[in-house]
């Protein structure tokens, strides 16, 4: 697994390193390296994951569209129910975020909403 030059990872949440061993397995066990390239850097949607650091994005050196099809599913199996994993087209690579409160939508300039019983 490599990282992009401009991917900044200095405010990930410690969710994602575990969000990332979890993919770098997958994607070897389909025999496949991968780029880190996205973490809480760029032009991101205002609502993301990405700048609170719950979010980073994958691009798959090589993959068929067999392997293609297992790989999301296979992630999200593997984190539960608080993670997110889709295969994005354009560009192609595999967005993954952790969710604290899959319900409530976290904006990106506020902390996550906390979880009450």
């Amino acid at each position: 697994m490599h990282i992009a030059d401009d991917v900044r990872l200095d405010n990930l949440a410690p969710q994602m390193v575990l969000a990332t061993l979890v993919v770098h397995a997958a994607l070897a066990e389909l025999n496949v390296g991968t780029v880190i390239t996205s973490g809480s850097e760029g032009d991101h949607a205002r609502l993301t994951y990405h700048r609170n650091g719950n979010a980073i994005d994958y691009r798959p050196r090589t993959l068929t569209p067999t392997a293609a099809e297992r790989l999301a599913p296979a992630v999200r199996a593997r984190l539960g129910p608080n993670y997110r994993a889709n295969l994005q087209h354009s560009p192609p690579h595999l967005h993954v975020h952790y969710d604290p409160a899959p319900s409530a939508p976290i904006a990106s300039t506020e902390s996550p909403p906390e979880r009450t019983a």
